[in-house]
């Protein structure tokens, strides 16, 4: 029914849709972070700027 190495490929394509996916979300997350922190930063020297 199935061919010698099938479940084999079909491991290597699962570990690389996983890798794939693990690396999106980590670059998301990243992104995510640096956002938040320069709307942070923003909202934190926004008294400042208006005062000086």
């Amino acid at each position: 029914m199935y061919g010698k190495g099938t479940l084999a490929q079909t491991g290597v394509g699962l570990t690389i849709f996983g890798i794939s996916a693990s690396l999106s979300l980590i670059a998301a997350t990243v992104v995510a972070l640096i956002v938040a922190g320069g709307l942070t930063y923003r909202c934190a020297t926004r008294g400042r700027r208006h005062a000086g």
